[in-house]
């Protein structure tokens, strides 16, 4: 999911959480939201929230 939200991968990072992905799962002190905000992938982060 980390990954998915870095890239900017709406269709995989719905796909992962569909299928059981932990979008509180915390990875290096960040959460997938907090990628997608840094990485500045306006859909994702719209999707997480």
């Amino acid at each position: 999911l980390i990954i998915a939200c870095q890239n900017g991968n709406v269709k995989m990072a719905k796909f992962l959480i569909k299928h059981g992905a932990d979008i509180n799962k915390v990875w290096k002190g960040l959460l997938p939201l907090n990628v997608a905000c840094l990485n500045g992938n306006e859909k994702l982060i719209k999707y997480l929230i």
